[in-house]
């Protein structure tokens, strides 16, 4: 035996040692004594033992109290199935609720799905979430990817196929209202601002994004950040009815209006006397000779202490717009 003893495991007589008995071992299990393992055989106590036992408590305790830790915070979220979720977590990351998701899904999946089947194909729901949590978002691809648990090139396949697959099944959503639904459209904006032949209300929206390099310029807009000018006309429940996202961000609403096909499908229903409103200060360029040819009805709000009622019937139905992006 070379090197130098080790207290407590040596059995034979070393220079400067103390022999101890094998029940001093630190972690060995104890065996009976007459005396006693925390004694020695001349009665005294045994601190070797004493301080073992200290050590096995305190390790025994730091275990505990690891294993209740754990089980409060834990280190990896556990597994969730979107059906299983509550709403008011699904719509803060994919801003639509729970069962719209799996309508939108189900539509979907015919076009998700690729005709060879492979083992390491992305389910439809993974491919339609991914790219949820991306529009909501807004993040870089690397991020949502690495949320989603796929690489970011497969990430970019996924954004175009789930893309294209929304634009197939858009037409299906965005309807613009038809000569059966006027008498149920007008209703329903007469209720909320009390004003007659309302069928949408109409404004444009600045979204912002990275423009591109070329012709980066023409994307500012009067409030000097990038975006595109996006011309919506909503009904009274919200739901939109049309919408061109084609210009950037320096065209004035009244030139988006103008080329639009707005102005024909309104003169499809000239003769039913209907109108697209918009207030006077959210389109204050747009004059009543500019207004789409007679189809938008540029209202102004009284500002006597009589009209107040009458202006907030008109904000009420003007504003619908502002309220579906908050």
């Amino acid at each position: 035996m070379g090197g130098q003893p080790q207290l407590g495991l040596c059995r034979l007589p070393c220079p400067g040692a103390q022999v101890l008995p094998p029940f001093a071992t630190v972690g060995a299990p104890p065996v009976k004594d007459p005396k006693g393992p925390h004694l020695l055989d001349d009665g005294t106590p045994n601190a070797l033992f004493l301080m073992g036992a200290d050590l096995q408590k305190k390790i025994h305790k730091k275990s505990a109290e690891d294993e209740q830790e754990m089980e409060t915070y834990p280190l990896y979220r556990p597994l969730v199935v979107l059906a299983t979720m509550e709403d008011r977590h699904i719509i803060p990351t994919y801003r639509l609720d729970g069962a719209t998701i799996q309508e939108l899904c189900a539509q979907l999946e015919p076009d998700l799905i690729s005709p060879i089947r492979h083992p390491t194909d992305i389910p439809p729901l993974v491919q339609a979430l991914s790219v949820l949590h991306f529009l909501a978002s807004g993040y870089f691809h690397e991020t949502v990817a690495m949320a989603s648990g796929i690489s970011r090139p497969m990430f970019s396949n996924v954004l175009t196929r789930v893309l294209s697959a929304l634009m197939k099944h858009m037409r299906s959503y965005i309807v613009f209202p038809q000569v059966s639904d006027l008498a149920t459209v007008k209703s329903d904006f007469y209720a909320m601002g009390h004003i007659p032949n309302i069928i949408g209300a109409i404004d444009g929206t600045h979204i912002a994004f990275v423009p591109p390099q070329r012709n980066e310029q023409v994307y500012r807009n009067r409030k000097s950040f990038y975006s595109l000018n996006v011309q919506i006309v909503c009904l009274a429940d919200q739901y939109i009815s049309h919408v061109n996202a084609k210009y950037p961000g320096s065209v004035h609403d009244a030139f988006i209006l103008r080329n639009s096909s707005i102005p024909y499908m309104m003169s499809q229903l000239q003769r039913h006397r209907v109108w697209l409103i918009a207030l006077r200060r959210q389109v204050p360029f747009l004059q009543e000779d500019e207004a789409g040819d007679g189809c938008v009805a540029v209202v102004e709000p009284v500002d006597c202490d009589e009209g107040e009622a009458e202006e907030e019937d008109v904000d009420n139905s003007s504003t619908i717009i502002q309220q579906y992006f908050q």
